[in-house]
């Protein structure tokens, strides 16, 4: 690589992220190799090297970062239920109807019950980085939500404003 190595590389990605990391690399010193796996590559090979072995090596790399199954991930905030796996909310015995991008912001703010979660956070959350929508418009999905929450559980207030930060989830 002409501006940084993989080493550079390694320390400010390995922090960011646990995607698996094989390194190709041309230093054959044991130093080198015992640096790249300490600094967290999942796997090391040196060149020249056979494409056959890399294919090897990269099957075994990916088999071992499976992505765990999906368990059923229920999150009970008072008598709000959050079934993720489901994509479904409850209040008590109701089954609240919310839109995906509604059901997206209460997800997010269903994994951390009592967080402050900015608009940007929200909107990054319910939209992904790639989007067009402004801050504003996670004010109008969050109106919707306690609306609908609120029929739901007899006007019980779920979300919150926190004053210059955003929204959470509390039970009433």
């Amino acid at each position: 690589m002409p501006v940084v190595d993989g080493i550079d590389v390694l320390r400010i990605l390995r922090p960011e992220s646990d995607v698996p990391i094989l390194m190709v690399t041309a230093r054959v010193q044991e130093e080198d190799l015992l640096l790249g796996l300490d600094l967290g590559a999942d796997d090391y090979i040196r060149k020249p090297y056979s494409p056959r072995e890399l294919a090897a090596r990269v099957r075994t790399t990916l088999r071992r970062h499976r992505p765990p199954e999906p368990t059923e991930q229920v999150v009970v905030v008072g008598d709000l239920e959050m079934d993720s796996t489901r994509a479904e909310a409850r209040v008590g015995r109701a089954v609240v109807d919310l839109t995906p991008r509604e059901f997206a912001i209460l997800e997010q703010l269903a994994s951390h019950p009592g967080k402050a979660f900015s608009r940007a956070e929200l909107l990054d959350g319910a939209f992904g980085f790639d989007h067009s929508a402004v801050a504003r418009t996670v004010d109008t999905h969050v109106m919707n939500l306690r609306r609908k929450l609120a029929e739901a559980g007899n006007g019980a207030e779920y979300v919150r404003t926190v004053r210059g930060r955003g929204y959470r989830l509390d039970a009433p």
